[in-house]
């Protein structure tokens, strides 16, 4: 049976002879039913607050239950994240690869054309450098051929102007013989 504050102040006893004072038994009654409505008062506020507490717990463990939601949600999205950023790194790094070694082939096979050009110069300097040889022997012999010519052309014209003095001398000489020529007559 259970007993409220109510209960006890409205309890009687029957009264017999040689029993409790009845005063002291009504003030107990009455501390014992002041306590036990205390403790209904503070039973009624532990069990709202147990009510409070209780629908906050569910609250916190369906915001628990959301945010293990939004964690895993966040988890699952960094993990795709960064799997999406391998792979786009890992592509990144093939089109590189890809760029690096189209570059390298082009650029050998430019060295490998700049090389022939130079083989080709090289040999187009070497012809050059025949020819012009060939074209300086060819007028060195031209020109000593005209040096001898012209030393024919001076030994002739000095012969010729020997010849024209002599014959100067020699028409000069003749009135010289004839009157030589006459006195020794």
């Amino acid at each position: 049976m259970t007993l409220t504050a109510v209960d006890l102040r409205s309890i009687e006893f029957p009264k017999r002879f040689r029993g409790y004072d009845r005063a002291e038994v009504d003030s107990f009654l009455r501390t014992l039913s002041d306590e036990l409505e205390e403790k209904d008062r503070e039973l009624a506020e532990l069990r709202n607050r147990t009510t409070r507490l209780e629908a906050e717990l569910e609250e916190f463990r369906g915001l628990e239950g959301s945010l293990q939601e939004v964690l895993m949600a966040a988890q699952k999205t960094a993990e795709d994240t960064r799997l999406n950023s391998v792979k786009e790194a890992e592509l990144l790094l093939r089109e590189a690869q890809l760029k690096a070694e189209e570059l390298i082939h082009k650029t050998q096979e430019s060295l490998g054309n700049v090389k022939r050009e130079l083989v080709e110069l090289y040999q187009l300097r070497s012809n050059y450098v025949m020819q012009f040889r060939g074209m300086i022997d060819s007028h060195r012999a031209m020109l000593e051929e005209m040096e001898k010519s012209q030393e024919g052309a001076r030994h002739l014209r000095f012969v010729k102007k020997a010849d024209a003095a002599e014959a100067q001398a020699l028409r000069a000489a003749e009135p010289v013989e004839e009157l030589k020529q006459r006195l020794e007559e």
